[in-house]
């Protein structure tokens, strides 16, 4: 029998109605005032703490059922989950209140519950030790093991409903993989953009982000090119610009390098030359300050990739002459090649529009956004602009020229 019970303490019974509890504790108050009795009264308002709320209580009551023995209960908790019988969560709150399961124990309680393919069990051991364990790597590998059992089983909705609020509460070496299962859930059950939409929900309050959360920004990016989000794309991609200049951490550099070099290959593969310019661009981010990722990059062999789709995006019509001339801009800075590769453009972008006006309206856009390009080819530029548009008034060139931006 337990000497010093909560119970005793407030001078009831585990059988006392939530009024008596009251009463109890208030004539045991005044009967210990803290500044006489301050170590009776600090242990009278202890117990009231717990027996003063239904849920602590039922949890207190629990613990003294077990001995104070939190695998027994654990597992008196695990019984009831998989009858389906929802007072489980007593249990956890029990479990919750005593010295914690040390990491391998919750491991091997984990592996029990993976390998009896019982979802709603391994949630809960899971849940336990996302609150209870330091061990990232464990917590983890719990929340990737939920998810594909969750998919297995169907229940991928039921996960979402779980864990996608949990997001913005976990430990920040935590949220990428609690995301990524989520947006995994998400995928599976057919809800791809409404799991991306509420992860850049989440992305939006990423404002200053970390070691941790670079990564996550990473992942963003890449989903949303899977998705073809071009806007959101570009909003990713600045924010990564901005992010990967102040990651000091060359540990983490390095990680993140090789991220992007596997999404460069990857895009690469697939002939999305686009999204493969942006990755290299972020690479490029990374290589001024950092030599030895410098010489990663000209082992790649990446410009020389590029050069290959560049010829495929010449082609490509659905470009507009100026994303060609950036892009051009960016690969051939400093090589000998740029002057001639921008002139080609410029004379294909006129085969594409034979008709004069057309030309010469694309002439006078480009002028405007590409002064360099202009001053160099000054007497040939304005030698077309004034064949075509001779007859034209000020008034018609201005309407002219917004007919192609």
């Amino acid at each position: 029998m337990e000497k010093d019970s909560f119970y005793r303490r407030l001078g009831t019974t585990s059988k006392a109605k939530p009024e008596t509890i009251e009463a109890r504790f208030h004539e045991q108050i005044e009967k210990y005032p803290k500044q006489d009795y301050p170590e009776q009264h600090n242990k009278i308002m202890e117990a009231y703490i717990v027996l003063g709320q239904p849920e602590s209580r039922r949890g207190y009551d629990i613990i003294r059922k077990y001995h104070y023995n939190t695998r027994e209960i654990f597992i008196a908790g695990l019984r009831l989950v998989f009858k389906k019988d929802r007072t489980y969560l007593d249990y956890l709150n029990a479990c919750l209140m005593l010295e914690p399961l040390s990491d391998g124990e919750i491991e091997s309680m984990m592996q029990i519950q993976i390998d009896y393919k019982n979802y709603l069990t391994l949630a809960f051991t899971v849940d336990y030790a996302s609150i209870k364990s330091d061990n990232d790597e464990l917590i983890i590998s719990g929340y990737q093991a939920l998810v594909d059992l969750a998919i297995k089983q169907g229940l991928e909705d039921h996960f979402i409903q779980d864990y996608h609020p949990r997001i913005d509460h976990v430990r920040a070496p935590l949220k990428i993989t609690l995301v990524e299962s989520v947006l995994k859930a998400y995928s599976v059950g057919g809800n791809s953009k409404e799991g991306l939409a509420l992860m850049n929900q989440y992305m939006n309050k990423l404002t200053l982000p970390n070691n941790d959360e670079a990564f996550i920004l990473i992942w963003w990016f890449s989903n949303l090119t899977y998705f073809g989000e071009t806007k959101k794309v570009l909003q990713a991609f600045e924010r990564l610009k901005h992010v990967l200049k102040t990651l000091t951490d060359d540990e983490v550099l390095d990680k993140v390098y090789d991220e992007l070099t596997n999404m460069f290959n990857e895009y690469y593969t697939v002939g999305e030359f686009t999204y493969s310019y942006y990755v290299t661009e972020l690479q490029r981010t990374l290589l001024p300050e950092h030599q030895a990722l410098k010489e990663s990059s000209e082992d790649l062999k990446v410009l020389m990739l590029l050069e290959q789709d560049f010829a495929r995006l010449n082609q490509d019509n659905q470009f507009p002459v100026s994303v060609k001339i950036d892009v051009c801009k960016h690969l051939y800075k400093g090589f000998p090649s740029q002057v001639m590769i921008e002139r080609d453009l410029i004379l294909a972008f006129g085969n594409q529009h034979p008709d004069h006006l057309e030309h010469a309206a694309g002439l006078m856009a480009l002028k405007k956004k590409y002064p360099r390009l202009y001053k160099r080819d000054q007497t040939d530029w304005e030698e077309a602009i004034a064949f075509a548009t001779k007859n034209l008034s000020r008034a018609e060139k201005r309407q002219l020229m917004k007919r192609y931006k």
